[in-house]
């Protein structure tokens, strides 16, 4: 069982944790840049709750994972790394192509999320705490946004 460690102390059962919880907060942090740039170039006022709702979920799981990292004992990264550049495809198909393929943009972010999330979880890397974090806040979240995301599709809203 991995526990919280001692102040000052990090062992590798901990960086472990760490490392799963950072690739994940990355992703989070692009997906709460990439729903700020898909809102601000929205052009169906209709989907601008919806996708301030995801974003929301987002800026909640960054702020849960980086309360977590802080516990083992880690720094939390602050920017969205390699995520990054999917921030940009987002923005690109925004800008020429319109919301339907941002949203189609978006799903793909939550699926890649999703995957993470699923890898970090058969893993057995996760302190108890990062796991029930996981299975219950944060896997349920990206799942309903894909489902959220396909409604709209299904919708033509998007």
């Amino acid at each position: 069982m991995i526990t919280s460690p001692p102040p000052g102390v990090i062992t590798s059962d901990h960086q472990k944790c760490i490392d799963h919880c950072q690739k994940l907060l990355r992703g989070h942090i692009s997906a709460v840049e990439t729903y700020q740039i898909a809102i601000e170039k929205c052009d169906q006022p209709a989907l601008v709750p919806e996708l301030t709702r995801m974003k929301t979920d987002h800026e909640a799981s960054v702020a849960e994972l980086t309360n977590h990292i802080h516990s083992l004992g880690g720094e939390p990264e602050e920017g969205s790394g390699v995520w990054g550049s999917f921030t940009k495809l987002v923005e690109k198909a925004a800008a020429t192509l319109g919301d339907h393929s941002a949203v189609q943009a978006l799903a793909q972010g939550e699926k890649a999320g999703e995957s993470d999330i699923q890898d970090a979880l058969e893993s057995g890397e996760l302190s108890p705490t990062a796991e029930t974090l996981y299975r219950d806040k944060l896997l349920p979240r990206v799942l309903e946004h894909q489902n959220a995301l396909e409604r709209l599709k299904e919708q033509r809203i998007a």
